[in-house]
């Protein structure tokens, strides 16, 4: 495990909630979603999203 790991794992557990609470309305834009052409990993390479950010609250 490289020395980084733990933090950016802390990082996302933090924000991601934060920034998921503050989406309103996502929906994808621009046709389909670009898959990974890949027999090892399976996700996407790039997923174009539009949608309403809420302001921050404090």
């Amino acid at each position: 495990m490289y020395k980084r790991q733990p933090l950016a794992r802390l990082e996302g557990r933090i924000a991601l909630p934060i920034f998921a609470a503050r989406i309103r309305h996502p929906r994808v834009v621009g046709g389909e979603p670009a898959w990974l052409d890949s027999l090892s990993f399976r996700g996407l390479t790039a997923l174009p999203l539009q949608c309403e950010i809420l302001p921050r609250t404090r």
